[in-house]
């Protein structure tokens, strides 16, 4: 079997790779680093993706149920008359900002996928891809919060997350044949995958109880960014070691 030549161990080196069984990818360390950060980053992924209606809803009625202004309506109105402009709110941030938003960010998802994956292929493979998608995914994250009162913020944001998320599937099943070659790549792909259903179970579950537990979603978009955060540094890590040791 005819090794194959990949640039993605670390800066300005090369590393061949043999045509590996699942037992051989299995064993190498490469599979480990992906399948750790797919465990955490899906988390995040599944956790913001799956709550991101409520987010909204929450973020866009803040400053009107919370922060100031209905509040200060009550010297002129009623509370009842504030609860029924407060419901009306409510019922166009669902029915009209939501599918926008919604829309909107599956562009910029798609998009994400299309300009990763071609940035994969650029710049060196996945170990020096995916630190780039992660950071701009968790910072990304931490400012959609800080500005999702503002529906212009919130849409802006809400674009970039969703752009760094595209790249995320992208580049880690791109990263199998890279790594491991094409001889095992469906078994080694369904057994990473299985880090995702996992992750999709636990994500949305985490993200809602910290916010039923905290009264909002400020923990749970800490949490998204703390473990993208930790899989870049595990990929940069991983990626200097495995230069240390020759691949």
């Amino acid at each position: 079997m005819d090794p194959s030549e990949i640039s993605n161990a670390g800066e300005g080196s090369t590393v061949t790779v043999a045509e590996a069984s699942l037992r051989d990818a299995v064993r190498d360390k490469r599979f480990w680093i992906l399948f750790t950060i797919m465990v955490a980053t899906a988390i995040g992924w599944f956790l913001f993706i799956l709550n991101v209606a409520t987010i909204v809803v929450e973020g866009l009625t803040r400053s009107i149920g919370v922060d100031a202004n209905l509040i200060s309506y009550m010297r002129y109105f009623t509370r009842n008359e504030v609860v029924i402009l407060a419901d009306y709110v409510t019922s166009y941030i669902s029915n009209t900002v939501i599918p926008f938003f919604m829309s909107v960010t599956a562009v910029a998802n798609a998009l994400g996928a299309l300009t990763w994956g071609s940035l994969n292929d650029r710049i060196g493979g996945p170990l020096r891809t995916l630190p780039i998608v992660y950071t701009l995914a968790g910072v990304a994250c931490t400012a959609f919060y800080f500005g999702y009162t503002n529906v212009a913020l919130l849409l802006a944001l809400g674009v970039a997350v969703y752009f760094a998320l595209g790249g995320e599937p992208t580049v880690h099943f791109a990263a199998v044949p890279q790594f491991f070659g094409g001889k095992a790549a469906g078994r080694i792909t369904v057994i990473l995958n299985s880090s995702i259903a996992l992750s999709s179970v636990v994500g949305p579950y985490i993200g809602a109880f910290i916010r039923d537990a905290a009264g909002t979603y400020f923990g749970s978009i800490m949490l998204f960014t703390v473990l993208h955060l930790a899989s870049t540094l595990i990929v940069v890590l991983g990626a200097r070691k495995l230069l240390r040791d020759g691949g």
